[in-house]
């Protein structure tokens, strides 16, 4: 009969129900279902079966156990949850021919379950277990769900032996699988930053998933640093990381601290043929401790002169040209200034998580330093580091003048560029010793509404940095790297269009906000929007093999190979003075072209897009993709009056061997747009769309520096970051942390 009921729900909803084992015809009083509370443990997990254990908190109240495809649950609505899985069972019910209560009844729990497993699952699958109380045919309005997953393949047993010797110069750790065949991952990590870890709530699988995430990252950038990760490639990445039967590694590197508790972790791991990675054996650890750094002659001569409010002359030299140091010019606070120096070396170590990266054989290092903080006594410091402090810690204190009176501080604006969406400024004070923040927001916000998202968002970091990295920074170690000094150019984006825009030019002192009295109301009325200004109608001129173009067109012969080279033609109207394209992957979820969906104003404001410029007369776009990309080109204009058109969208055809032109076409176009300067080329970006917030964002008041001349460069369109082929990432049953409560 059973078998009956399970064939039949998973050809209806793919609903499953957990049957009690025997009924209970205790008469219980009508209660509420909703007072019931739940409480599910894993036990156990295999490639077909799920085990797990549940605790009610009370025994009076029935209660519903269902389990399902977490594909179909998905598809419904949270608050609709527990109807439609009551819908599901009533139809169940007359099925059977009994009454939807009677049926209900069979199938309902009244006391905790200390242990059921549930079989004949799929591997690799994802399913939810969903549990509510019932008052007769009264489902409770707030279910418990509890997320679960089978196994791909089923774990195996496989320990490891692990013998460290830290005797020598560098840890040695001899490994010694138990299975000789399968695949195993390993990482070493320091005691302090592991116990933050389980301190985060993270458990030792979570913890490995993330180091290896990052290795993986980081070898990918390396091998292939222009983001074409080809699957020889990641096979060779993931033969680095994963090794085979038994190692001896040897811990070594800028990274390794001396004196330091470290762990090693070490698991069994499966990959399948579409590079889902699986751990799947117990986790073995196995903790050391390295030998103290060993005590080098080495000394420090240490010169500060000309020093004045910013800036000061300083000159390092180790009487070791060869050791390893780290030098510092740092502030003191009331409570850095009383440390002595060793005091002090040990607090940069600490509160310094890429101290090792610092650490260099710089030799004598003589320059001016511009980044001193007026009116802060500041100290040198300089001492041997070889995975610990090794020398005697050189120190010399000294006073960089006191800054000018923040109050009488008077600035010179001056306006560089401004359009539709963003807002070029040169900013002078009359000091340059004084710290200041210019805020350029809508004239219709409050300025004390503003001052206050400022100082909070400040408080913040202060906070953030106080708990992660330095316990004794202030407010004014927060100004200091967030204001500015002297002569700055600015860019503000994300403007309204047609919106008056208020600049209010904060100055400080060591307490927080000292002066707001540059205060320019309706400063400048951003640019509307033109209805003719148009950079459009995207023609393909041709599709090329980049392999053909061997670096001589582009020069950039690596980032070309194996890809396609798309060239795209715009028209433009006599009105456009600049043009601008870029390009992104078309997102399945979301039609690009029509702006009811994607405004014009989400394309502007993402970050994820960079813009180039374009030949204003023959507007062009070279776009290097992968072959069978699908792409959205985004293109648009600005006319003299700094208004900008309508963002014009198209779907660029998709690359394809079957449709590549002769590459001397495409030498030929860009030699006639007058070289590499009217050709660089672009890639296409991943833009994560999101609806703009309605509050203002602090972030968007604050300018972001230009070059020295106040002018963006114009460069080839590039990724900030390599990007990196798509690798999932499944950690067994754990892979899955729910970021959702149930309502």
């Amino acid at each position: 009969m059973k078998q009956k009921i399970f064939i039949a729900l998973y050809c209806l909803l793919s609903v499953f129900v957990i049957t009690a084992c025997s009924d209970d015809d205790e008469n219980i009083r009508p209660v509420d279902p909703d007072e019931l509370l739940f409480k599910v443990t894993e036990l156990e997990a295999s490639t077909t079966s799920y085990t797990f254990q549940i605790d009610v908190s009370s025994n009076r109240i029935p209660y519903l156990c269902l389990y399902v495809d977490k594909e179909v649950i998905d598809k419904i609505p949270r608050p609709e949850l527990h109807n439609y899985l009551m819908e599901d069972l009533k139809k169940q019910a007359e099925a059977k021919g009994v009454a939807f209560e009677e049926y209900l009844g069979t199938i309902s729990h009244r006391v905790s379950i200390s242990k059921h497993t549930i079989s004949n699952l799929l591997a690799g699958k994802m399913y939810e277990l969903v549990l509510f109380g019932i008052n007769g045919t009264e489902a409770a309005k707030k279910p418990h769900c509890h997320y679960f997953q089978t196994w791909k393949v089923d774990p195996i047993s496989c320990n490891f032996d692990v013998q460290v010797d830290v005797s020598g110069k560098n840890p040695i750790i001899d490994v010694k699988p138990e299975n000789k065949e399968t695949q195993w991952y390993c990482c070493v990590i320091d005691r302090p930053t592991f116990d933050a870890a389980k301190a985060q709530g993270m458990n030792e699988a979570l913890i490995l998933q993330s180091y290896f995430s990052q290795e993986l990252d980081y070898y990918l950038g390396m091998m292939a640093p222009d983001g074409n990760v080809t699957q020889e490639i990641l096979d060779e990445v993931l033969a680095m990381l994963l090794r085979t039967g038994d190692q001896q590694l040897e811990l070594s590197g800028s990274g390794i601290l001396a004196d330091t508790e470290y762990i090693w972790m070490g698991i069994a791991v499966y990959v399948t043929s579409d590079y889902e990675l699986m751990f799947i054996s117990d986790i073995t650890m196995k903790s050391f401790k390295t030998k103290p750094a060993e005590m080098k002659e080495t000394t420090f001569e240490l010169e500060v002169d000309n020093i004045r409010q910013t800036k000061a002359h300083v000159k390092i030299t180790p009487s070791d040209l060869k050791q390893v140091y780290v030098c510092r010019i740092e502030e003191l606070n009331p409570t850095t200034e009383k440390m002595s120096p060793d005091e002090l070396a040990r607090h940069i170590v600490a509160t310094n998580p890429w101290i090792q990266f610092e650490a260099q054989a710089h030799g004598v290092i003589e320059y001016e330093n511009r980044g001193l903080i007026p009116g802060t006594k500041h100290c040198m410091v300089a001492f041997g580091y070889e995975g610990g402090i090794c020398t005697k810690v050189a120190r010399r204190d000294f006073d960089p003048a006191p800054p000018a009176d923040p109050n009488t501080v008077e600035f010179e604006v001056e306006t560089l560029n401004v359009t539709s969406d963003e807002i070029s400024l040169k900013v002078t004070p009359s000091e340059e010793s004084v710290y200041y923040i210019p805020l350029l927001y809508p004239a219709s916000e409050d300025k004390e509404v503003i001052k206050g998202r400022l100082m909070s968002s400040w408080n913040q970091v202060l906070y953030q940095t106080q708990q992660q990295l330095n316990p004794y920074a202030t407010i004014w170690t927060i100004i200091a790297q967030s204001a500015y000094l002297g002569t700055e150019s600015m860019s503000y984006s994300d403007m309204i269009p047609g919106e008056k825009y208020t600049l209010m030019i904060l100055t400080f002192n060591k307490e927080g906000i000292c002066s707001d009295k540059d205060f320019r109301e309706n400063f400048v009325t951003i640019p509307g929007l033109s209805s003719t200004t148009k950079v459009d109608g995207m023609k393909t001129f041709g599709i090329f093999n980049g392999d053909d173009e061997k670096g001589d067109i582009f020069g950039q012969p690596e980032a070309t190979k194996g890809r396609a080279i798309i060239a795209l033609s715009f028209n433009s109207t006599p009105d456009v003075k600049e043009a601008f394209s870029s390009s992104g992957f078309n997102e399945p979820t979301l039609d690009e072209l029509d702006p009811n969906q994607l405004p014009d104003s989400e394309i502007i404001s993402s970050s994820a897009l960079n813009w180039s410029s374009m030949d204003a007369r023959r507007p062009h776009m070279f776009l290097v993709a992968d072959w069978g990309a699908d792409l959205i080109a985004y293109s648009f204009g600005v006319n003299e009056k700094g208004e900008r058109g309508t963002i014009a969208r198209a779907q660029i055809p998709v690359p394809s061997q079957n449709n590549v032109g002769n590459i001397q076409d495409l030498k030929d176009l860009v030699d006639e747009l007058n070289g590499k300067s009217a050709s660089a080329f672009m890639k296409p970006e991943m833009p994560a769309w999101e609806k703009s917030k309605k509050e203002i964002d602090i972030r968007k008041c604050m300018g972001t520096r230009l070059d020295n001349d106040g002018q963006e460069v114009k460069v080839p369109l590039r990724p900030e970051e390599p990007k990196k082929m798509s690798m999932k990432q499944v950690w067994g049953k754990k892979f899955y942390l729910p970021v959702a409560n149930p309502i």
